[in-house]
């Protein structure tokens, strides 16, 4: 009888365990972060550009939801999207017609949370605010696109200029390791204690 207590007892604090895992692991999806560039990127009509934006710390969007839209244009309630990523595969379906084959991300650099849109061969109706969405991590990164002729210009994007969009601050990762971190040496202490009753 007190081997059937001390099982139940174990069963409780199991899930007791178990709950607090879950919280914690909703506490680190939550230190995710989509990130853009704060500056506008500047091209020229007929130029192949990229909106950088990535997910902070590394985060695998291989199987996830991308959206891009844009902020500043009046979309058809159907096609809203200029570009939108699903189940391994662009959904064309829900995309504006103008983006339709202009419009891509870079596949194998999904896998370490880079989702930059590339556009081909620009026009100046391509200027505007864009927005990086992902559904999952419920967060967003608003990137601003000018498009002009005109030398004034200037600043074209530069390889000087550009970011390194593999690379990721090292403290976030902080956010992503505290709670397991905390709940490994919580149990191991409860079980230390336990051994050495």
């Amino acid at each position: 009888m007190k081997m059937f207590l001390r099982v139940k007892k174990t069963s409780k604090n199991f899930w007791r365990v178990f709950i607090f895992v879950l919280v914690s692991v909703e506490k680190v999806h939550g230190g995710y972060k989509v990130i853009g560039v704060s500056q506008p990127i500047k091209a020229a009509p007929g130029d192949d550009v990229v909106l950088p934006c990535w997910v902070s710390p590394i985060w695998d969007a291989t199987r996830k939801t991308v959206e891009w839209s844009r902020l500043d244009q009046r979309q058809d309630s159907t096609k809203k999207y200029v570009l939108v990523y699903r189940a391994l595969k662009l959904d064309r379906s829900l995309m504006m017609e103008s983006y339709i084959g202009k419009a891509s991300l870079i596949p194998e650099a999904l896998r370490s949370g880079n989702v930059t849109l590339k556009l081909t061969n620009v026009t100046v109706n391509d200027s505007g605010r864009y927005k990086c969405f992902l559904p999952s991590l419920k967060t967003h990164a608003v990137i601003q696109l000018l498009v002009s002729d005109s030398p004034k210009t200037g600043n074209l994007s530069k390889p000087k200029d550009r970011i390194n969009i593999e690379s990721t601050d090292k403290r976030d990762w902080w956010n992503v390791l505290w709670a397991p971190l905390i709940f490994i040496i919580i149990v191991s202490s409860l079980f230390i204690k336990k051994i050495c009753r």
